[in-house]
């Protein structure tokens, strides 16, 4: 998990570099050759930031179990106890 700020910070750099590299100026026979490439790099790139995304979401929910499971132990001691107070 403490990897995840260098990670924001690379994609967000690699952002600015394909914006750079798409830029259609200059001879567009060179980077109608380069353009294939290019995509292949940068979907490679969303793969890896889709397989962070989904690492996250399943950590996401596994500490919402363990703090929703948390609290029923709670609310279930409380209530047990306030039953046994009104027998």
């Amino acid at each position: 998990m403490g990897e995840i700020v260098p990670a924001i910070t690379h994609f967000e750099k690699q952002i600015e570099e394909a914006r750079f590299e798409c830029s259609m100026k200059g001879i567009l026979e060179k980077h109608s050759r380069e353009m294939p490439g290019i995509v292949e790099h940068r979907f490679n790139q969303l793969q890896e930031v889709e397989a962070i995304l989904e690492f996250l979401n399943t950590e996401m929910r596994k500490l919402r179990a363990q703090t929703f499971r948390k609290f029923l132990e709670v609310i279930t001691k409380h209530l047990v106890h306030v039953m046994q107070i009104n027998l």
